[in-house]
């Protein structure tokens, strides 16, 4: 097998990502969930996730004043990234129980601000999820994690 760059790069990330797929392996269980999603429901989500991506792309296109550089680029970027978010507001609108019809408006938006719900969930849901998973979601937070009550505005009207 002929080496070069692309092969060594390729090596090092298999290297790197083998200790964490195995410890993945032994920690994550959520297959049999995964199972139970109906394949329709899967498809139904990427569709809404999609249709609402390509509309925000077709949006960003039509009120750009700068040409494109590529636009296969471009609306893979945007597919990829509208899919993901409509992906991850499934599961997030399904642990909750929420309404079906609820969930499908929630999976078009997310479709449609797809890199706005992404920066969303990285930066305030997922330190959320660590937190509980490390603590468990019944241990209270740590003093410095407590919110500090505000202080009273004080009133015009007072000497």
């Amino acid at each position: 097998m002929p080496r070069g760059p692309r092969t060594d790069a390729a090596l090092v990330a298999l290297a790197a990502l083998w200790g964490l797929s195995a410890w993945a392996q032994n920690r994550i269980t959520f297959g049999d969930d995964l199972a139970s999603i109906p394949p329709l429901a899967l498809v139904l989500v990427a569709v809404l996730s999609v249709l609402g991506g390509l509309t925000s792309t077709l949006r960003k296109l039509h009120d750009r004043n700068e040409p494109v550089r590529s636009f296969g680029l471009l609306i893979a970027k945007d597919v990829l990234s509208s899919l993901s978010a409509g992906m991850i507001t499934f599961f997030i609108t399904e642990s909750y129980d929420i309404d079906s019809l609820q969930q499908a408006v929630a999976i078009y938006a997310a479709g449609f601000s797809s890199a706005r719900v992404l920066n969303a969930l990285s930066q305030d849901w997922l330190p959320l999820i660590l937190r509980q998973d490390r603590r468990g979601p019944d241990v209270a937070p740590p003093d410095n994690e407590r919110r500090r009550p505000r202080k009273p505005k004080p009133q015009d009207d007072e000497p």
